[in-house]
């Protein structure tokens, strides 16, 4: 290393759920980023706010493929090939960034669905104990 790597204003370790740890700075570390504007910074500071930051520039704006039927829920006709969003944060805290840390658990049948797809231990009593215990 040299002596121009050592100098650094700030590193993050993480930028997922764990890199909201650094939320006790956030004034500074989201206006290190220029590209961001003023508003934007507004609105992941002020979690009621959240949903302005939909179809903006910290988030993913993905698509799913257009829906007919699901792997585990069977026909979706009602859904008539439609792309449904996913909205996914591009930003430090990823999603939870984005979605004002909402969280929804998988169903039942979704979770056991990884088990019978080879991942053993990841059935659903697992999972919920998991779940509970955070």
């Amino acid at each position: 290393m040299t002596a121009e790597t050592n100098d650094f204003d700030i590193v993050i370790v993480g930028g997922g759920t764990a890199g909201l740890s650094l939320s006790s700075r956030p004034d500074r570390i989201y206006r290190s980023y220029p590209r961001v504007p003023e508003q934007l910074v507004q609105a992941v500071l002020t979690p009621a706010a959240n949903s302005q930051l939909y179809k903006t520039p910290v988030d993913w704006d993905l698509k799913t493929v257009p829906q007919h039927t699901d792997a585990w829920a069977g026909k979706q006709e009602n859904l008539g090939g439609r792309e449904i969003g996913f909205t996914q944060g591009k930003m430090l805290g990823g999603s939870s960034g984005l979605n004002g840390l909402s969280f929804t658990a998988s169903a039942k049948t979704v979770v056991d669905g990884w088990a019978e797809l080879g991942n053993p231990g990841w059935e659903w009593p697992a999972f919920s104990q998991s779940l509970n215990r955070s």
